[in-house]
């Protein structure tokens, strides 16, 4: 097997892309894991930030660029339009499966991208027999089902009721200033040092434990704009 990405789905503007296939992720907080990147069909993903056009694949995720206020989100676009560069043409797979029977690896459904916008079919296909991690910004809209892959990825404590009583468990992104709730805990990469590839906390209800709580992480100039939108 020559790709390291190969594309899985696509739905007439955005597609996805199972990509770590040959090489390992060199992330530090999650380790080595597989990854999915869901990415616009009609240009590369570093325009679409840059056009404000990024709605399709990443919904109302606050971070977005096509939100108010300032692009604030952690990913790399450069990254990104390699993945893109490298999938973009590519038929969509129907070997799912036997790609991932390649290797054992946990699997991140959403490097980029919200994953609640992808069929359940596919996410069940993903995550079967391996560990994985999942976030959500679609929750309020989604069906319910996605919280057995997904977290609910919150900004605020406020949303947190609803979100549970989606069904959902939540990873809340706390600022300088907010304090853990009761039924959370602290990311445990940010707490101990554990690496996502080891850790199955934010697998939604995929496993039984308490909510998960992380500060605002990445560049200085991006984390300053949080809370801004």
């Amino acid at each position: 097997m020559a790709n390291n990405s190969v594309k899985i789905w696509e739905n007439g503007s955005i597609f996805a892309a199972l990509t770590g296939l040959t090489s390992q992720s060199k992330n530090k907080k999650t380790g080595d894991m597989l990854g999915i990147s869901i990415l616009p069909i009609e240009e590369k993903p570093s325009d679409s930030i840059k056009h404000k056009d990024d709605g399709p694949q990443c919904g109302t995720c606050a971070l977005a660029a096509s939100t108010p206020g300032p692009w604030s989100c952690y990913v790399n676009p450069i990254a990104l339009n390699a993945v893109w560069t490298a999938t973009i043409k590519q038929k969509v797979s129907k070997l799912v499966e036997k790609f991932l029977e390649l290797t054992p690896t946990p699997i991140r459904l959403g490097t980029y991208g919200d994953p609640a916008l992808l069929p359940l079919e596919l996410l069940k296909k993903l995550v079967s027999g391996r560990k994985y991690t999942g976030y959500t910004h679609q929750w309020k809209t989604c069906s319910p089902e996605y919280s057995q892959y997904l977290m609910a990825s919150i900004d605020h404590s406020n949303n947190k009721a609803d979100a549970i009583k989606k069904g959902y468990r939540t990873y809340r992104i706390l600022s300088e200033l907010d304090t853990l709730d009761e039924d959370e805990i602290m990311c445990p990469h940010d707490s101990t040092g554990v690496q996502c590839c080891d850790c199955r906390l934010c697998s939604g209800n995929g496993v039984k434990a308490k909510n998960i709580a992380v500060r605002v992480s990445g560049p200085k100039n991006k984390v300053s704009q949080y809370g801004s939108k």
